[in-house]
């Protein structure tokens, strides 16, 4: 399909059972600039076709021409049109459900009462007993106020939510693990960290998704000594991704990335998470420029030479990674030859990457290449396997590399649907985890450390008084 074309629609239409009557529908599209997609039979009649078409148009000025063209064939009526996506989307993506039927008195006091009794004295005694008897070892809390979604000007909780759904959807497809989306009703970092202090045992591991950035530098430090590993994916798995593809970007295009100076155009919590894995990477040089005070004073800390200017910067760098969220801010000529542009800023890049191509560089691309959900299920995975009490490093610089060797010939990066990429990045990362001494679940003993069937305990438990819920 055509680039240009982004709205997608399905039309249900009911047509003439006679020859010609859909070609007729098709050549209003083709004459609409529209293409045709899924085709799917609803109804079959003796006199009339139901039939929901897929459209694709460059935007709904075009698709509103088609479905009125349409309308004016004799022998066809168009039934509805919905928006398919919206439509996939109806009732949500995730769902709790249990891993047990619970059908009869039996399993009723097996499971619930008196059983649970006897799980919660046990957890009681010794709580890393809640890893054996309950899923918060597969479990993250998927947290968000919604400060930078998708450059909303000012999403709204609900609208947050359903972002945080969509990716708890993809996380739990590759990797089986529950992601429990959770927003929050408030912009104050205090009120941010007091409200993850308060449910973070439920959890394994806490993901923080879209924070403001100069405030996810304070949230998430004083959550840092939690016991459990608390991430902002805009920080940190941006920085592993974006380190992974530089890797393999520098090697393609022969560039020493050991030697070359680093430019960040846009200093906040992404291009944070960057320079520090860069740094601990072994790149010595890097500059930045960034026109706001907190970016400056994080510049400062995170040792980043200051530049006074966009000129400055970009006639100094080997390599510029753009963080800015500034449209068109690279003009043609600031492109100096032979520069490596990587382009973060969504929805539009700071200059597209076939014009800096255009202006001397020797590659440049766009954040489409860059996604967090690359790494997050092999990092969380390997996290919650580990019982890892924080996330080091050295495990983010495990993952880095693992997905840099995991891309195929001539390639950047792996693909995110390939699960055997996220198991592999789930051991180096829970490798990693064992050696730095942060995983509190080393390797599995069979005998000892495999929960009790619950048979077991509740056999154990009979005869006991447990019946009081309260």
């Amino acid at each position: 399909m055509n680039k240009v074309q982004r709205t997608e629609r399905v039309v249900r239409i009911k047509i003439s059972n006679v020859p010609g009557a859909f070609g007729k529908i098709a050549n209003v599209i083709g004459q609409n600039e529209g293409n045709l997609g899924d085709i799917k039979l609803v109804r079959m009649g003796k006199k009339y076709v139901t039939r929901d078409i897929t459209v694709y148009t460059k935007n709904l000025l075009y698709f509103n021409k088609i479905i009125e063209e349409i309308g004016q064939i004799q022998g066809i009526k168009v039934i509805n049109h919905f928006d398919n996506i919206l439509r996939e989307h109806e009732g949500g993506l995730i769902e709790v459900k249990s891993k047990v039927k619970i059908d009869n008195v039996e399993k009723y006091e097996k499971y619930y009462m008196p059983g649970m009794s006897a799980i919660a004295k046990s957890i009681n005694e010794d709580r890393d007993k809640i890893y054996d008897y309950t899923n918060i070892g597969n479990t993250i809390g998927l947290i968000s106020n919604g400060s930078t979604m998708l450059d909303f000007d000012d999403p709204n909780e609900e609208a947050t939510y359903s972002v945080l759904e969509s990716r708890a959807a993809v996380i739990n497809e590759l990797t089986n693990i529950s992601a429990i989306p959770i927003v929050l009703s408030t912009k104050d970092k205090d009120s941010i960290v007091k409200t993850i202090k308060n449910i973070y045992k439920s959890f394994g591991m806490i993901i923080f998704e879209d924070l403001n950035s100069e405030d996810s530098f304070t949230i998430e430090s004083e959550l840092s000594e939690l016991g459990i590993p608390v991430v902002d994916t805009n920080k940190t798995c941006n920085g592993i991704v974006t380190l992974a593809g530089l890797i393999n970007i520098s090697e393609l295009n022969s560039v020493d990335l050991s030697k070359s100076k680093v430019g960040f155009l846009g200093y906040g919590s992404k291009a944070s998470g960057i320079n520090m894995l860069l740094k601990a990477y072994g790149i010595k040089e890097r500059i930045g420029f960034d026109i706001r005070e907190y970016s400056k004073k994080r510049m400062q800390v995170e040792n980043i030479e200051i530049k006074n200017s966009i000129n400055e910067l970009m006639e100094e760098a080997d390599i510029v990674i753009a963080t800015s969220r500034k449209a068109g801010l690279i003009k043609f000529g600031m492109v100096k030859k032979g520069q490596i542009l990587i382009m973060l800023s969504k929805p539009k890049p700071e200059i597209e990457p076939e014009i800096a191509i255009k202006a001397g560089a020797r590659y440049a691309t766009d954040g489409k290449i860059i996604s967090p959900l690359l790494v997050i299920p092999g990092l969380v995975k390997g996290c919650l396997l580990s019982r890892a009490k924080k996330l080091t490093f050295n495990m983010m610089l495990a993952a880095a590399e693992k997905l840099a060797d995991l891309a195929v010939e001539d390639s950047v990066l792996p693909g995110i649907f390939d699960k055997g990429i996220h198991e592999e990045v789930c051991n180096v990362v829970r490798q990693a985890a064992i050696e730095d001494g942060v995983a509190c679940l080393e390797e599995i003993d069979i005998e000892d450390e495999v929960p009790k069937d619950i048979e077991d305990i509740f056999e154990s438990i009979k005869g006991m008084d447990l019946w009081t819920e309260a």
